[in-house]
């Protein structure tokens, strides 16, 4: 028997679904209770409201952990940067994928499917991915609001130079939710700052050549060079998923 899941919120509510075609049958929970119970949440009352109408055991009507392979886990495993500007490990240990909260706490994940795992009581991670298949971070559902956003972090090559710190300055049009919004990039001493205004200058430390973050907070900037070798845009992705592309317009 198959069973199709999806689960999410906003803040105050939360939802979940579950669907199970070949008895043709789709049960929806939602609800603006934010504090998880002993029954689960929404997804444990779903599952409930299966099995009486299955008339079977709630266990035989879960969904099923699936097996991944080496490489799967390894993707997915990394350092992940939350809003807060902390960071949190999603570790590979004997073939599972474990939540590292603290050294005397992690949890362990258990796939649904390749990309969306349960962890703990009423908590689901559905990892995203861009456009040319990486990884770049996950949202964790908790059943409490919004969904926790965790930017993955790019393992850190060679240091950049700081000749090489010159092609990133510049001035740049940033589209924000249709509107446009002007924004520089400088570079003072060792250091290049995102300047929102004169009195808001961002750190922006770098996670590879053309990653950076804004310290220390989980909002990326992604610069994209051109065939010169020089960078003509960049896009901002936000801890809370917001993308916001912007064009260079000067190099000052």
């Amino acid at each position: 028997m198959t069973i199709y899941s999806h689960g999410g919120g906003i803040s105050g509510f939360v939802g979940q679904t579950y669907s199970i075609p070949s008895r043709r049958l789709y049960v929806a929970v939602l609800s603006n209770v934010i504090s998880r119970t002993s029954d689960r949440g929404v997804a444990g009352i779903a599952q409930q409201i299966i099995s009486i109408m299955m008339g079977s055991d709630e266990e035989q009507v879960s969904v099923k952990a699936i097996e991944l392979s080496a490489i799967d886990l390894h993707e997915l495993a990394g350092t992940y940067r939350l809003p807060d500007g902390s960071d949190r490990t999603i570790a590979e240990q004997n073939g599972s994928l474990f939540y590292v909260v603290s050294a005397q706490k992690k949890v362990q994940l258990v796939a649904e499917t390749r990309l969306k795992f349960t962890a703990g009581k009423g908590s689901t991670f559905h990892f995203v991915k861009d456009e040319s298949g990486k990884v770049t971070g996950f949202e964790l559902f908790t059943g409490r609001g919004r969904p926790v956003v965790g930017r993955k972090l790019v393992k850190e090559g060679q240091p950049l130079q700081l000749e090489q710190l010159d092609v990133y300055c510049g001035t740049y049009h940033i589209l924000n939710e249709g509107q446009e919004q002007v924004r520089q990039v400088v570079l003072e001493g060792t250091s290049l700052f995102y300047v929102v205004d004169d009195s808001r200058r961002i750190p922006l430390r770098p996670e590879s050549r053309t990653r950076f973050f804004l310290y220390p907070s989980a909002t990326s900037v992604d610069f994209v060079f051109n065939q010169d070798g020089n960078v003509d845009s960049l896009v901002v992705r936000t801890g809370s998923g917001r993308v916001m592309p912007g064009k260079k317009i000067s190099t000052k």
